[in-house]
Parts: C-alpha cells; sequence; structure tokens
C-alpha cells in the first residue's frame, strides 16, 4: 500500500506537470477552429479535445480516488499497528502484574480483592479493544493492502491473541470469588467495574456513521452514557460521603480514604473524558450534515441540470441572431459559472475529506469515496459541455459580428458608389465616367462575393446583391448617356466652329481690294456653307431634345437660346450674302455688257446635268456626304449666278438667244433640285 501510495503521488505528479500540454491544445484548437467553417470548427476542434479533456479528468480522479483509499488504508494500518502495540503492552503490565503476587497472598483480603477487580475490569476492556481491533483488521484484510502491510497486521492480530490468552489464563488461575468482602469494598468494586466499562466506551477511537440517521443515533447514544456517567457520579458522592463516614466509625480510614480518593478521581476524569466524546462526536455530526448538505446540493444541481439538457428540442440550438446569440452566450456563461463553482466546491469538500480524519470506517471511507468521485466526474462532464458549448457560441457570434460587420462595410460602400453614381450630371462624358472605372470592379467582385458571405440573411444579402446590379444598371444607363452627351457637344462645337467659319469669310465678302468674281466666289461658297451650318444647327437642337432630361431647367434654357441665336445669326447672314452676291452679279454683268457667244455658258449647263446623270457611291459618313452636298450645292449656287446675270445681260439685246440659253439653265436648276 506504501509502494501504491508512491506510484500514485508520481502519476499525479506527472499528469500535472503535463497539464500544460492540454492549455496549449486548446490555444492550437481555437486557432484552427477560428479559420474553420461553422460546421467543420467543432467537430475538427472542440468534440476532440472535449473528449480528450473528459478522459483525462477521468484518469486523473481514478489515481486521486485511489490515492485517497490507499492513504486510508496506510492510515489505518498504521493506527491498527500503533493500537495494537500499545494494547500487547498493556497486557504484558497487567500479566506480569498477576505474576507479581505470591502464592501465600492468595489468601484474599478485601484490599487484594479489590485490585483483583481492577485487573478483571481492565481485562475486560483490553478484551473489547482486542475485539474491536480483529473486526478492524478483519476490514481491512478486503482493502488492497501490499503484502507487507498484511504481514504486519497479522502478526500483531496473532501476537496480541497469544498474550491476551495468556493473560486470561493467569488472571484466571489466581482469582477468587471474593465473597468475603466487606459490603463497602462490594460498592468500591461495582462502582470502579462500571466505570472501568463505560470508559472503554468513552475512551475508544470513535467512529461514526457516514450516514446523518444512523450517526444522530450514536451521538444520541453517547450523550446518554454521559447522562449516566454524570448520574452515576453524582449517585457517586453521596455514596463516598456514606462510605467516609462508615470508614472513620471502623477506624479504616487510613487504609481505605486513598481508595475513595482514587475512585473520585477515576470519576472526575470519566466524565471529563465522557464530556470531550460528546463534543468529538457533535463536531463530527455536524461534519456530516455539512458533508450531506453539499452533497445533496450538488446531486439536486446536477439532476436538474441533466433534467434541461435532456429536455432540449430543436429550438434549443443556438440562435441566428447576434442579440439572440448574446443572450445564450450570457446564459450559458452564467451556468458555466455555477458549473464550476460546484466542481470547485466539490474539490474543497474532497480536499477537506483527504487531509481531516473525520471518524469513518474504511468501507464507508470507500462509499463517500465512490460517491463522490462519481458525483465530480458528472461534474466535470457538465463542465465540459458547458465550456465546448460556450466556445461554440463564441465562435459562433465572432463569426456572426464579423460577417455583420462585412456586411455594414459592404452596404456602406454600396452607398457611397450610389452617391459616386448621382454626382455624374451634364455633360456625361467617357473622361468623367473613368472615375467610376474602380466602381466597375468593386461591383465584380462583390457579385461574387455576396453570395459567399456566412452568417448572412436571406433578405439582406438580396438587398446588397440588388443593390450592386442596380449600380451596375445605372452605369451602363450612364455609358449611354455618356454616347449621347459627346455627340451633342461634338455637334455644338461644329456648329461653333462654322460659325467662326462663316464670320471668317464674311470679312472677305466685304474685301473692296479684292475683285468682284473672287468675292462673288467668296459668297457663293458662304452660301454653299450655310445650309450645312443650319444642317449642325437642327442636329444639335434634336439632340439637346433627346437629352434634355439629363439637364437642370437653367441649362437647358441656356443650351436652346445659344442654338436659336446661332441659327438667327446665320439666316441673318445668309441674307447678307445674298444681297452682296446680287450686287457683285450685277456689278459683272455691267463689266461684261452684253456676251455675243453664249455657248461655253451652254457647254456649263450640260456639264452640270451630264454630272448629275453620274451614279454616286457615298461612304455612311458625314465628311463624305458633307462634301458631295457642297459641291452639289456648289452647282447649284454657280447655276443660279448665271441664271441672274443672263436675265441682267439680256436686256436691250437679242433676246430670244438668250432666253433659249436661260431656259436651258432653269431646266438644270430644275434638274438640280430633284437630284437633291
Amino acid at each position: 500500500s506504501t509502494l501504491q501510495v508512491e506510484k500514485l503521488n508520481a502519476f499525479l505528479k506527472n499528469m500535472q506537470k503535463k497539464k500544460g500540454i492540454l492549455e496549449e491544445l486548446l490555444q492550437t484548437c481555437s486557432q484552427i477552429s477560428a479559420r474553420l467553417g461553422e460546421a467543420e470548427g467543432p467537430v475538427a476542434c472542440i468534440e476532440p479535445f472535449r473528449s480528450l479533456q473528459e478522459r483525462w479528468q477521468t484518469i486523473e480522479q481514478a489515481a486521486s480516488s485511489s490515492l485517497w483509499c490507499a492513504n486510508i488504508c496506510t492510515t489505518e494500518v498504521s493506527a491498527l499497528l500503533q493500537e495494537a502495540g500499545d494494547l500487547h503492552h498493556e497486557l504484558e503490565l497487567l500479566e506480569k502484574s498477576v505474576s507479581l503476587i505470591h502464592p501465600s497472598q492468595r489468601q484474599m483480603d478485601c484490599q487484594s480483592a479489590l485490585q483483583e477487580t481492577v485487573r478483571t475490569a481492565d481485562l475486560a476492556v483490553l478484551t473489547e479493544r482486542y475485539l474491536y481491533l480483529l473486526e478492524v483488521s478483519q476490514a481491512l484484510s478486503s482493502c488492497p493492502l501490499g503484502k507487507k502491510e498484511l504481514r504486519d497486521v497479522e502478526v500483531a492480530m496473532q501476537g496480541l491473541n497469544s498474550q491476551l490468552a495468556l493473560t486470561q489464563e493467569k488472571l484466571s488461575f489466581q482469582t477468587s470469588n471474593g465473597s468475603g468482602c466487606s459490603p463497602i469494598m462490594r460498592i468500591i468494586r461495582d462502582y470502579i467495574t462500571w466505570a472501568k466499562q463505560t470508559e472503554s466506551k468513552v475512551s475508544r477511537r470513535r467512529t461514526l456513521s457516514l450516514f446523518p440517521e444512523e450517526a444522530s443515533h450514536q451521538v444520541n447514544h453517547m450523550k446518554k452514557l454521559q447522562s449516566e456517567t454524570s448520574l452515576k457520579r453524582f449517585q457517586l458522592a453521596s455514596v463516598l460521603k456514606e462510605l467516609r463516614e462508615e470508614v472513620t466509625a471502623l477506624d479504616k480510614e487510613d487504609s481505605m480514604s486513598p481508595t475513595l480518593d482514587s475512585l473520585e478521581d477515576l470519576y472526575v476524569k470519566l466524565t471529563e473524558k465522557a464530556e470531550c466524546a460528546v463534543a468529538e462526536m457533535s463536531r463530527m455530526f455536524h461534519i456530516r450534515e455539512r458533508l450531506w448538505k453539499q452533497l445533496t446540493d450538488s446531486s439536486s444541481w446536477l439532476t436538474s441540470v441533466l433534467e434541461k439538457e435532456s429536455g432540449k428540442t430543436v429550438a434549443s440550438e443556438p440562435k441566428t441572431t447576434i442579440p439572440e446569440l448574446r443572450v445564450q452566450l450570457q446564459v450559458c456563461t452564467e451556468a458555466l459559472k455555477e458549473a464550476e463553482r460546484q466542481a470547485h466546491n466539490l474539490e474543497t469538500l474532497l480536499d477537506e475529506l483527504k487531509n481531516v480524519n473525520h471518524g469513518l470506517s474504511v468501507p464507508e471511507s470507500f462509499q463517500l469515496i465512490s460517491r463522490l468521485t462519481a458525483l465530480q466526474e458528472e461534474v466535470s462532464r457538465v463542465v465540459n459541455r458547458k465550456w465546448a458549448l460556450r466556445w461554440v457560441l463564441e465562435e459562433l457570434l465572432h463569426a456572426q459580428e464579423s460577417s455583420a460587420e462585412e456586411q455594414n462595410v459592404i452596404l456602406k460602400s454600396l452607398r457611397q458608389m450610389s452617391a459616386d453614381v448621382t454626382r455624374q450630371k451634364y455633360p456625361i462624358t467617357r473622361d468623367s465616367l473613368s472615375a467610376l472605372e474602380p466602381v466597375r470592379h468593386i461591383l465584380m467582385e462583390l457579385l461574387c462575393k455576396v453570395p459567399e458571405i456566412q452568417h448572412c440573411q436571406d433578405p439582406r444579402r438580396k438587398e446588397m446583391l440588388n443593390a450592386v446590379l442596380d449600380l451596375q444598371r445605372r452605369i451602363h444607363v450612364l455609358e449611354l448617356r455618356a454616347k449621347e452627351h459627346e455627340e451633342y457637344l461634338v455637334l455644338k462645337q461644329r456648329m461653333e466652329n462654322s460659325r467662326e467659319a462663316v464670320k471668317k469669310s464674311l470679312s472677305q465678302i466685304v474685301d473692296s481690294s479684292v475683285g468682284a468674281d473672287v468675292r462673288l466666289g467668296f459668297c457663293q461658297a458662304v452660301l454653299v456653307e450655310l445650309p450645312l451650318v443650319r444642317m449642325t444647327c437642327q442636329e444639335a437642337a434634336d439632340h439637346l431634345e433627346a437629352i434634355s432630361k439629363d439637364l437642370y431647367p437653367s441649362q437647358l434654357t441656356a443650351e436652346r437660346q445659344k442654338i436659336r441665336l446661332v441659327t438667327e445669326q446665320l439666316a441673318s447672314w445668309e441674307l447678307t450674302v445674298k444681297n452682296e452676291a446680287k450686287n457683285l452679279e450685277c456689278s459683272l454683268a455691267e463689266q461684261l455688257g452684253g456676251p455675243t457667244d453664249l455657248s461655253p455658258l451652254t457647254e456649263l449647263f450640260n456639264s452640270v446635268k451630264q454630272q448629275l446623270k453620274d451614279t454616286i457611291c457615298l461612304e455612311p459618313d458625314n465628311k463624305t456626304i458633307d462634301a458631295e452636298l457642297r459641291k452639289h450645292w456648289m452647282r447649284i449656287q454657280t447655276v443660279e449666278s448665271v441664271l441672274r446675270m443672263l436675265e441682267h445681260c439680256r436686256k436691250g439685246v437679242d433676246a430670244k438667244r438668250y432666253q433659249i440659253t436661260i431656259d436651258l439653265g432653269q431646266r438644270t436648276l430644275y434638274d438640280c433640285s430633284m437630284h437633291m
């Protein structure tokens, strides 16, 4: 048993040293679980660790219980051997006191009879102590003792048995019936015998039952014995008073007074021992009550917890919202604290019971150890389950809060991007939309990211996806509007450029330093350009109306005013140029006089008519079309100018010949109009 205690102590110390490995493993599991999903984390980390922790605690508690039992056995063996040694020594002294009586003293006087009574009472007490030790040794035989301890107990009990038999034999050989004693000695003998027997009951190493009801009976029995002792002492006081008077009357005061004083002192000590025994048993009984109260409280708490756990339903599973998880985590934390408090109370109780002798028998000590260990194991399991649940809830809450924070960041980003898109106003161009290029990339990333967000409610996920798609749609609309805006801006710029070009040409038309024919060419060029400019103005106006919803009312009014001013200015310039052209034509006609050869003009008209008959294949672009229009309008301007000069020249000359040429020119002009 001693060897077993040493091995168990070494084993438990080694487990305590290696407990740090569990803490390191817990830290590793926490780090791994944080990188795993909600479903994988508990399976891969929490459950295996909890299982390992429970096995570790089971082994540790089993070793601790075995050590406790071994210590009890070792302590009990040591106490038994010590008491056996003391009893053996007392039996030897009693046996020697019997051996010292000389055969000549066998004729018993009253004093010798009193001594014999004391020896007989002592033998009875020692015999009771032997029987008690024999009972204890038999109980120890079923305990996990080593061979050496069992052999030491067996040898000690055999030695006691032999010594007791020898003492009994010698004492019985020298015992008389004491019939010749005086009544005084018989009274003294009776009181001494009762005192010795009672002292044996009071002084014996006390054990108190584990169970309160039986322990209460034992305490009451000891209190009853104390009352009997007090009563007996009270009676003895009266008896001693009478005996002293009789002894004085018989003139035996010198020989009997010491005996009477010793008897009185014996009862005083017996009363004190009885009081101490009652106090000690009462103390142990209070410990029993406190022990059972703690056991009952812990058992009741454990029962209520197990009932709650067995009654859980699907609704008791971890909630999905952060407020619900926080409430559940708080409840779980409180439950864990209570479970740890219960475990700590049991641990404290176990330590107290291990370190203090509470007067339990070996079988009851083992029974208590078994019950406490089983209760401690169940409470430890509850602690582990609550701890694992708290871990799951903490991980889940952390994941939920991280997800919620991520969702809030996404929604904030979407609101910011929506504001950036909304700020795009007229004029929208590709350059201004380049600022939204990062937004396009972010939206593409969010389309892939949002469906994968963990712990996101479907309505919230749908809201974010709809916001992303809406922003993409709005950006696409902005791209279309940018194209329309740019087309309008191009037309507007062309209109401005054409207006400036016409304005520049006007200064050349009125330049008198240039010949009339050159100035007339400038007029024709301007008159050819003006329709194109008007077309540009009209096209710009049409585009402006098409994008009018994108402009503020003030912007729209200003743009319309610009186009209208240009159009009015062009109309004014056209009238001026036409008048100037007519003046120049008249001037040139007067300078030419009446030309007699009209064949060049006829060839001109025929050349124009031939040009009109040529097939035209145009590329579908504005520049090609504008160039062809300029050529055609230049033909028209040339024909019209020639016709006006012919009209001016035919006055006063052969009108018929001029008329033929004019008719050809008018037909050519008609063909030009039809060609348009």
